[in-house]
């Protein structure tokens, strides 16, 4: 097989770097490239080519060609790779031209391409740190890692090739099978830097951040507030950064201004906590915490929302004219751009004619300890889940979440509860749905195990997981993790997890355990969060279901934690709901799986919802009929027809 020329002259690698930004740049303008390769050199043979854009440490983009099917030459893969990598990564928003003097290029040419002939756990002993990249394939699906990854991320041979695994959507130890191609390859990395024209607040050490709380707290008390930091700190930032200062007290002040420094921002937004102070009246007390944004990226409405899932916590600014909109980060980017909008009186409309701009920001927090101020701090002790939510999704203490609890129950039809094998309840803010959560669970006899199984909202930990904590906290209360359950179902699917990380900071499980609790509260739960699968993957979660079944037997509840689709207009957000729930109603795993992905209806807990359904079908001598409670959309409450979530409740029998 051909391989991609290794020993690239330093010319040579300057004019493939010009390229490749030329090309960028060319996609994303609308324009022809206005570089190009020496001949010799564009026309070498060559197997593979990837095109990385960056932001600092922020991956905006990557995308390549690898063992193509015939062979193709080093002038053709990067020149496509390139304009694929600008334009066509649907992981992330488009890039936009005021991004092209900030990002920086890499590219990576592959050679040297093996199959890996060893079987079982000696396929380790083919890859080297260092000098391979990976590529698996398996049953339809496919991963690549570039040998960089490996190094930046200090892995060794096993756990590169745990995380090709990841990347391909299978478990970890899925190189190890007779039935995965691997491959190894070898590549070169060449990398082309912008001038250092951002902040970028990864790259800010701890001791300076603690430090801007101290400046912030001399400028809040109107003493010196020496400004005694890093050139790299204190430079100008040639694209727009932002503060946010936060006081004790819950003042709090955003500045945001193109070019200005750290000191700058920090002086504006302590003189305008001073002067909301004076107006209300009130004494100013030490900062709280400090946000940092940075990386500015214009959001287009024609990316909306397909490409926004990897922008993780951002935080995002709507802008129109004079008037602006800070939302902070919250767990969906969908509820964060929603909110963004209502509390400006915007609309998505108005968004998407382009009228309001919309900007999304790296975030760097900076918050003070209790200690410091002298409040006697209260950790959690190891082994437990603190509440991620509480406080934006529900009440933030026992006292408050307790009275919107009794509400919530008391504006409901008592009715005599009883035994449910599964429900579905949805998993927004209360305001939204605690109604609809209550009104369901009135029916239902909440026994001393419920598996909550929703769906995974955000990139990190493990695709398929199972909470490793002993206990989730919940306002006044911790409630105990059934560890052999959770166990079981570990050792019966091979996707499944159990680890922290995917369940940090996840919303699906926590906002419904006050209440479950309230309901039942010797409650034993069993979190699980869902990302990525097709359908027959689900079948190993549906078996061990069965099973868990089987050997509890009545005393368990399984508890789909689900939104309907998300962001339509009121009218059709109803018809595709709709056509979801008929599939429910039908007891048709298959047929919701089809309808949602046909239809793009972004049912979040689908694939959850999919495998209990399939593990009730598979209860021998069981039948089994769906009610749906209650149904509604978030428009009830934001009086906004525009752009609305649907919510449902469902009792299964």
């Amino acid at each position: 097989m051909n391989s991609v020329k290794t020993d690239f002259e330093p010319a040579e690698e300057d004019a493939m770097l010009k390229v490749a930004r030329s090309v960028v740049e060319a996609a994303v303008l609308g324009q022809e490239p206005g570089e190009t390769l020496p001949p010799e050199l564009a026309a070498k043979p060559g197997f593979g080519m990837f095109v990385t854009l960056r932001r600092g440490k922020m991956l905006r983009a990557c995308i390549g060609n690898f063992g193509a099917a015939r062979t193709k030459t080093v002038g053709e893969l990067l020149r496509y790779a390139a304009s694929e990598t600008a334009m066509n990564d649907s992981r992330f928003p488009s890039i936009h031209p005021r991004e092209l003097p900030f990002l920086t290029v890499e590219i990576s040419p592959m050679y040297d391409p093996h199959d890996v002939k060893e079987s079982g756990e000696d396929r380790a002993n083919a890859v080297t740190v260092g000098e391979h990249g990976l590529s698996i394939t398996m049953g339809g699906q496919r991963g690549l890692l570039l040998p960089q990854v490996a190094t930046e991320n200090g892995w060794d041979e096993v756990t590169f090739l745990g995380q090709v695994c990841r990347k391909a959507g299978l478990a970890k130890d899925a190189w190890k099978n007779a039935n995965a191609k691997l491959m190894t390859f070898r590549g070169r990395h060449f990398v082309s830097t912008p001038e250092p024209a951002e902040l970028d607040v990864a790259e800010l050490s701890a001791s300076e951040l603690q430090r801007l709380l101290v400046i912030s707290d001399a400028l809040l008390s109107n003493t010196s507030g020496q400004f005694r930091l890093s050139p790299f700190l204190l430079q100008s930032s040639k694209s727009p950064v932002g503060i946010v200062v936060e006081t004790l007290n819950g003042l709090r002040a955003t500045a945001l201004m193109p070019s200005a420094s750290i000191p700058d921002l920090l002086k504006t937004a302590a003189a305008n906590i001073i002067e909301d102070a004076r107006r209300q009246g009130i004494e100013i007390q030490p900062t709280q915490r400090i946000r940092l944004l940075s990386h500015a990226i214009a959001l287009q409405p024609k990316d909306y929302p397909s490409r926004f899932g990897m922008l993780g916590r951002s935080a995002l600014i709507a802008q129109r004219g004079d008037q602006f909109a800070l939302q902070l980060p919250q767990e969906d980017m969908g509820d964060s751009l929603a909110n963004v909008l209502k509390s400006t009186g915007f609309t998505l409309a108005q968004w998407t004619a382009s009228e309001v701009e919309m900007l999304a920001f790296q975030i760097r927090e900076i918050r003070r300890a209790p200690h410091e101020v002298g409040f006697a701090s209260t950790p959690v002790p190891p082994g437990v889940r603190p509440a991620a939510v509480a406080g934006t999704f529900y009440p933030g203490n026992e006292v408050d979440m307790n009275k919107q609890l009794d509400a919530f129950f008391a504006s409901k039809t008592e009715s005599e509860p009883g035994p449910f094998r599964a429900i579905m309840l949805p998993h927004a803010g209360w305001p939204y749905c605690g109604d609809i959560i209550a009104e369901t669970l009135q029916r239902v006899t909440i026994p001393n195990l419920v598996v909550v199984i929703g769906p995974k909202h955000r990139q990190e930990g493990a695709n398929w997981s199972v909470s490793a904590a002993q206990k989730w906290q919940i306002p006044g209360a911790r409630i105990p993790l059934d560890e052999e359950a959770a166990d079981f179902l570990c050792s019966k699917v091979n996707l499944l997890r159990r680890e922290d990380e995917a369940h940090r900071k996840e919303h699906g499980c926590e906002v419904l355990l006050p209440f479950l609790h309230r309901k039942n509260p010797e409650l034993r739960i069993v979190p699980i969060a869902i990302g990525a699968a097709d359908f027959d993957l689900l079948d190993e979660l549906g078996d061990a279901l069965r099973l868990l079944r089987e050997e509890r037997g009545g005393d368990l509840l399984f508890v789909i934690s689900s939104d309907l689709n998300h962001f339509a207009t009121e009218e059709e957000n109803r018809r595709l709901d709709e056509m979801a729930l008929a599939q429910l109603r039908a007891v048709d795993p298959k047929g919701l799986y089809d309808v949602c992905l046909e239809n793009r209806i972004s049912m979040c807990g689908m694939r959850p919802a999919v495998a209990v359904l399939k593990s009730l079908l598979n209860e021998e001598g069981q039948t089994c009929g769906v009610e749906i409670t209650r149904y509604d959309t978030s428009a009830r409450v934001t009086k906004d027809t525009s752009s609305v979530v649907g919510y449902a409740g469902a009792l299964i029998s």
